[in-house]
């Protein structure tokens, strides 16, 4: 098996900065402030993956309270949240963050589901890049010298 073929349990985060999706704007806010992601994800009672919150969602935020969000959940993006099931292979996981996913979209942190989607933790790309240097990967028709 390859480096890339291994699994990418050994560079999930399991600290991950997440709140309620019944949780209110202001506690959302305040969980996005704390974050050192620059996002929050936002998770059912049984910890499901629901959405995510980024400081780009602010913009919803009105000043006029009937346009105003209620909850974590109006105020995240609940559509196309990519995410990865913990039991994929780096390659799977490099793929996606590098943009070939449904977004098309470059990622800097992948939430890690399992197969009850539930979050169980991040993959972010400073992690990987320190893995990524431990190791020399040949590029075909390359030498090793």
């Amino acid at each position: 098996m390859s480096f890339l073929q291994s699994g990418i349990k050994s560079y999930v985060q399991a600290s991950v900065p997440m709140i309620g999706v019944d949780a209110t704007t202001q506690e959302a806010v305040d969980a996005l402030k704390a974050s050192g992601y620059g996002t929050v994800y936002t998770v059912t009672p049984e910890k499901k993956l629901a959405g995510v919150i980024t400081f780009c969602d602010l913009e919803k935020l009105s000043t006029t309270d009937a346009l105003r969000p209620k909850s974590a959940k109006d105020l995240s993006t609940d559509t196309r949240v990519v995410a990865i099931r913990e039991n994929a292979e780096l390659w799977q996981l490099l793929k996606i963050m590098n943009g070939e996913n449904a977004a098309n979209k470059r990622f800097e942190r992948i939430p890690v589901v399992d197969s009850d989607k539930r979050l169980v933790g991040v993959v972010d790309r400073s992690s990987l890049r320190s893995a990524l240097e431990t190791v020399q990967i040949p590029l075909s028709g390359s030498a090793m010298l």
